[in-house]
């Protein structure tokens, strides 16, 4: 346990989440993360009473959006949140909490930080067998894309695990976008602007099917449904 991760925060966007989120932010804590912000993204009375309250009651930070807003607008509501409250942070996590991410990966990330690093990504293993034909080929091509339009070799563009340092959060708050597109427009902005781009070996999950996810009626915090 690193008592430095203190000074991280990691925000969780969530949209009416399972008990999935209970497990990552144990996970968490037992790395030594002990600032954790749940942004709820509009999530229904039902997930808010099974999951977000007693998020509270243990103690974690919950913002609420009225309403539906975006993944986009979730992780800007929860960095300016760190930003104005927590600043004495190092930087800020963002991380899914669904199975996408570990939080050995989240450390991974932290450490990075910690060293100097400005914008760090997680990037999983998207040759990963359980993860379907068309997200595979999905991602590598997004990827391709990037590179073809901006010469730089970024591995995962649409990774949700990502670490800010304190410094850049006021230029990350300024870029564009409401839902999933936030995430690679950060990205393009820090090419553009000559922004260094780290990255740490986020390893390997397991996935459920694509078709599946999109006909959940409970979303759990995932692009598809932002």
């Amino acid at each position: 346990m690193n008592v430095t991760y203190g000074k991280i925060p990691v925000i969780i966007p969530a949209l009416n989440p399972d008990n999935r989120i209970f497990s990552f932010i144990s996970s968490l804590k037992d790395e030594g993360f002990t600032n954790i912000v749940v942004v709820d993204d509009g999530s229904d009375d039902a997930h808010r009473t099974d999951v977000l309250e007693k998020l509270t009651d243990e103690g974690i930070t919950v913002l609420e959006h009225n309403g539906n807003k975006g993944k986009g607008v979730a992780l800007k509501t929860g960095i300016s949140y760190v930003y104005r409250a927590m600043n004495d942070s190092l930087g800020v996590i963002t991380a899914d909490y669904d199975g996408r991410q570990r939080a050995d990966a989240v450390a991974k990330v932290a450490d990075k930080l910690i060293n100097g690093a400005k914008l760090v990504l997680g990037v999983r293993d998207l040759n990963n067998t359980s993860m379907s034909n068309g997200m595979r080929r999905g991602y590598k091509l997004t990827g391709m894309v990037f590179r073809l339009l901006y010469t730089k070799d970024i591995k995962d563009i649409q990774t949700g695990l990502r670490g800010i340092t304190y410094s850049l959060i006021p230029e990350m708050l300024e870029i564009k976008g409401k839902r999933y597109e936030y995430e690679p427009k950060m990205l393009v902005y820090a090419v553009r602007n000559e922004i260094p781009v780290e990255h740490i070996d986020a390893g390997t999950f397991q996935y459920d099917g694509y078709g599946q996810r999109q006909k959940d009626k409970a979303c759990h915090c995932r692009t598809e449904c932002f």
